[in-house]
């Protein structure tokens, strides 16, 4: 899944709605290439902005286990077993990190 098409997958469970920035010349449009803009012509992307995502881990209750480089969801707050696990998406370094907790996130909303 695009950059694109993961930030409006979560902005639709957010209930915000968001456009794709483009220039207007006349009846026609191109991509500023700026990508997601709210109702306030603010950039929506929570893979760049830490600010949207600190909420979005807190809301969807994923974890990010650093060790073992996975984010996950769990059913319950006890980190008795692997049985608490419902979703696990693995990343290989710090840059996929938000990439990896956004999949989680959708998976974890199915």
């Amino acid at each position: 899944m695009d950059d694109l098409t993961l930030c409006k997958k979560i902005a639709e469970l957010e209930g915000v709605e968001v456009g794709e920035s483009v220039m207007r010349f006349g009846d026609t449009t191109i991509p500023t290439g700026r990508g997601l803009i709210d109702d306030n012509f603010i950039e929506y992307n929570p893979l760049t902005n830490w600010l949207l995502l600190g909420p979005l881990m807190l809301k969807y209750e994923i974890e990010v286990d650093y060790q073992s480089m996975r984010c996950v969801f769990l059913e319950s707050k006890r980190y008795a077993d692997d049985l608490d696990i419902k979703h696990v998406v693995d990343y290989d370094d710090v840059d996929q990190l938000p990439r990896a907790i956004l999949e989680c996130i959708i998976k974890s909303k199915g």
